[in-house]
């Protein structure tokens, strides 16, 4: 096991020791470390995916429903 040497605490007291080798990198998806540890170039999609979570730069029409009304007394 390789441990990072930091404890999860809850108010205070020591729970557990916290284990980085079950960890995966989100950056190159490689296990044992964190993403901000990671000496692999960031990945290119990160900044399409924080530009997308400012939402669409474009506007988008709103959705239109059509109905179609077959039955008697209907001209």
């Amino acid at each position: 096991w390789k441990k990072t040497g930091k404890k999860i605490t809850i108010q205070g007291s020591d729970v557990a020791d916290f284990d980085k080798s079950k960890v995966e990198c989100f950056n190159c998806h490689k296990m044992g470390h964190f993403a901000r540890e990671c000496r692999a170039p960031r990945s290119q999609d990160r900044g399409k995916r924080e530009s997308h979570k400012q939402g669409p730069k474009v506007e988008e029409p709103a959705p239109k429903a059509l109905m179609a009304i077959d039955g008697i007394g209907w001209d």
